[in-house]
């Protein structure tokens, strides 16, 4: 990932050359991202992980099917998660290469759409799909049921990192436009799995409840910021407020 990072800030370089439209840079910006995602992706596995062994009973070499990655290698990827994914710059990249990130025109391209780059967004696909996975059913489960053969990273302490994770860096000041769209994204993904979400167990619909809890009880103190940043903070009390009234 940090050859990813610099080989991103070397693309208005690599890229340039007289009489050539920006369509192979944005190619590049969207390829290298991509690969941003993958990486990120693959880091995401050790948190609530098992590691599996197919060996036969008896075999050489062979150990017990199933064991959970240890506590250190969970706490490790979710602490690279917090600094690489959903920190406040980890997408903040040269606004130089941003603003040359163009689409090439052929005929009557972007009817009925707009064609300057789309960076938040781009940047939140990529931190959703983390969520979606640590906030998966299928895992979320997985580490409750693991506590029982040596998981020792318990759901609500990855609950807790998580929402560290999201919400400490910037907790006291300015939150970014990046960081907006993450906290609000937790906070909905949240909300449904403590409505109930489909195929959700009762521990992590508990989690999901107490997390939102603890976040409204934190921005109903918060004071400072921007414009920008208390109109996100009356957002994010308003979809709690509104999501605990129907549960």
């Amino acid at each position: 990932l940090r050859l990813l990072d610099e080989t991103i800030l070397e693309l208005l370089e690599q890229y340039s050359a007289e009489g050539d439209s920006y369509q192979e840079l944005y190619n590049a910006f969207l390829m290298l991202t991509a690969e941003i995602a993958n990486q990120s992706t693959a880091v995401s596995r050790y948190v609530g992980g098992v590691e599996i062994n197919r060996a036969l009973q008896g075999q050489a070499g062979g150990s017990a099917p199933y064991t959970a990655v240890s506590r250190d290698e969970q706490r490790r990827a979710m602490d690279f998660l917090a600094r690489r994914v959903f920190a406040p710059d980890a997408f903040e990249s040269s606004g130089e290469l941003y603003r040359h990130l163009q689409i090439q025109r052929r005929g009557f391209d972007f009817m009925g759409t707009t064609e300057d780059p789309k960076i938040h967004a781009r940047a939140l696909t990529i931190q959703t799909g983390i969520l979606a996975h640590l906030l998966n059913p299928v895992v979320m489960t997985r580490i409750t049921d693991s506590g029982l053969y040596g998981n020792e990273y318990p759901l609500d302490e990855v609950m807790k990192d998580l929402d560290r994770a999201v919400f400490e860096a910037d907790e006291a000041g300015r939150v970014n436009a990046f960081r907006q769209g993450l906290q609000l994204e937790f906070v909905n993904r949240l909300i449904g799995i403590a409505n109930g979400g489909a195929g959700y167990d009762h521990p992590s619909q508990s989690q999901a409840l107490y997390q939102l809890q603890q976040i409204r009880a934190r921005f109903d103190q918060r004071q400072s910021g921007d414009p920008a940043t208390r109109a996100h903070v009356a957002a994010v009390i308003f979809a709690i407020d509104k999501a605990l009234d129907t549960a």
